[in-house]
C-alpha cells in the first residue's frame, strides 16, 4: 500500500480551531477521571448542550501561495496582552464561551500572513439554542494546556509570531 504525501493547503485555520478544541476536550477528560464529562456529547451536541462558532473573523496580511509552508497558531491568550498563559487574567474564557485567537506565519516570506479570531460559545440545543454556561472541565482544560505552552505544536508557532512583534501589524 502506497501513501500519498501530505501537501500543505491554505485556508487550514478551521482545522486547527479543531484540533485545538479536540486537545482542550481530550486535556478535560484527562483532568476528570471520573468520567463525569463526556467530551464527545459536548462537542456533537448529542447530550442537549454543545459549542456553536458564533463569530469568526480572519485578516488576510499578506498573500501566500502553494507551496508555502505555513505555521498555524492557535491559543486563548489575548495577543495584546503581555501577561503569561499562566496568567488566568490573559485568558480570554468567559462563563458560557472563550476566543480562540490564531494566526498563520509563512516560512517562504518569514512574516504573519494571517491573524484572526473565533468566539466559541455554549449554547443548549434542547432549550432552542439558548447560551449556558461552559462546562467547568472544559474552563480546567484551557487553563491546564496554555499553562503548559499549548496543544501539541500550535502554541510554539504563535508564540514564535508573537515574539516577531509582527502580531498587530496592521
Amino acid at each position: 500500500m502506497t501513501s500519498t504525501p501530505f501537501k500543505p493547503q491554505l485556508g487550514r485555520k478551521e482545522e486547527a480551531r479543531i484540533h485545538y478544541f479536540n486537545a482542550v476536550v481530550a486535556e478535560a477528560s484527562r483532568l476528570d477521571p471520573s468520567g463525569a464529562f463526556d467530551g464527545k456529547a459536548f462537542i456533537s451536541g448529542s447530550g442537549g448542550v454543545g459549542p456553536i462558532l458564533a463569530e469568526t473573523s480572519c485578516k488576510f496580511l499578506f498573500p501566500a501561495t502553494y507551496p508555502d509552508v505555513l505555521l498555524m497558531g492557535a491559543t486563548t491568550v489575548e495577543p495584546t496582552t503581555a501577561a503569561t498563559a499562566a496568567d488566568p487574567r490573559s485568558l480570554a474564557i468567559g462563563t458560557d464561551r472563550f476566543t480562540l485567537h490564531h494566526a498563520a506565519w509563512s516560512l517562504r516570506h518569514g512574516r504573519l500572513v494571517s491573524k484572526g479570531s473565533g468566539t466559541i460559545v455554549s449554547v443548549d440545543y434542547a432549550a432552542g439554542g439558548a447560551r449556558c454556561m461552559l462546562p467547568p472541565q472544559l474552563g480546567a482544560a484551557i487553563r491546564s494546556l496554555e499553562g503548559r505552552g499549548g496543544c501539541e505544536g500550535l502554541l510554539p508557532a504563535l508564540e514564535a509570531i508573537r515574539a516577531s512583534g509582527d502580531f498587530n501589524q496592521a
